[in-house]
């Protein structure tokens, strides 16, 4: 569960874990914090922060894999997956763009 600066915690964190998946490339983008969208009056409140990146989808399948098991506590929502546009090389065009966003339980 999520705890002092919320931003460093999750930066870290996932900083730690990518790197247990070096094929998968992240770029970490903005969080936002609020009430817990997916249940109504929940006690707990929730943490938000969007990935970019690039992977084969082979690996990035396996870190999504990895990474709902080792976090119970987080889920990954809206993922988007996009072919790689203008890649030069065959190696370059099986891979792929990603978004999704990690949220995290935060106790308040």
């Amino acid at each position: 569960m999520a705890t002092g600066d919320l931003y460093l915690w999750l930066f870290q964190t996932l900083k730690t874990f990518q790197a247990r998946h070096r094929n998968v490339d992240i770029v970490l983008g903005q969080t936002t914090s609020g009430e817990m969208s997916m249940f109504p009056k929940f006690p707990y409140s929730q943490v938000k922060i969007g990935l970019g990146g690039t992977a084969y989808f082979h690996d990035l399948g396996k870190f999504i894999a990895d990474f709902e098991n080792s976090f119970p506590l987080m889920r990954i929502e809206n993922l988007s997956i996009i072919q790689l546009a203008g890649a030069k090389s065959v190696e370059d065009r099986e891979k792929i763009n990603f978004r999704f966003e990690v949220v995290s339980l935060v106790k308040p």
